[in-house]
């Protein structure tokens, strides 16, 4: 074999361990893939806990704090209702809770899965005329700073609700706690 037989012999093994390498490289780079998307699934599921964490943590607040209670159910029967400062503060402080949570929720997309359920958070919110008090005060810009497709949702809600009464259970549960 001459010199540019041993050459062109060179550059085929080279080529070939060039592809070899390549080969292996986007194997790997698939097997980091999966391994980020599984990572990425399991970063929503923990948010998503979270986010369902602190809706139940906010229920167990208001039901067994007898301040609290009394101020979100005494502002869920309408905020004018609410007298003092503190009272206020209580209400403001836990709606402004409850809409961060929907936020949170909407920006993690639980919209797109369980929209029934979305939908039903949003109504038990606008439910009390407090609710629906809040939320044209202070809620709906809120939603807006997010989205407007939130805002349109929660506007269907409110309208569908603006002449109802308030839940009858948060009377029955101020009967039930005194």
């Amino acid at each position: 074999m001459d010199w540019e037989h041993l050459a062109i012999v060179a550059q085929i093994c080279t080529g070939l361990a060039t592809l070899v390498v390549a080969l292996f490289l986007a194997a790997q780079i698939r097997l980091q893939m999966r391994a980020l998307d599984r990572s990425h699934e399991d970063a929503e599921r923990e948010l998503l806990f979270s986010s369902r964490e602190m809706a139940q943590s906010l229920l167990t607040a208001r039901n067994t704090n007898d301040s609290l209670f009394n101020a979100v159910n005494k502002g869920f029967t309408g905020m004018e209702n609410l007298e003092s400062s503190d009272e206020r503060l209580r209400y403001f402080t836990y709606m402004r809770s409850i809409y961060q949570w929907i936020i949170t929720d909407w920006r993690l997309g639980r919209h797109l899965k369980n929209y029934d359920d979305f939908l039903d958070d949003i109504r038990n919110i606008l439910a009390p005329i407090g609710g629906r008090d809040y939320y044209e005060q202070y809620g709906r810009d809120r939603f807006r700073l997010v989205s407007d497709e939130l805002v349109f949702i929660a506007d269907q809600i409110y309208e569908e609700l603006r002449d109802s009464t308030v839940f009858s259970n948060v009377n029955e549960n101020v009967m039930a706690k005194n």
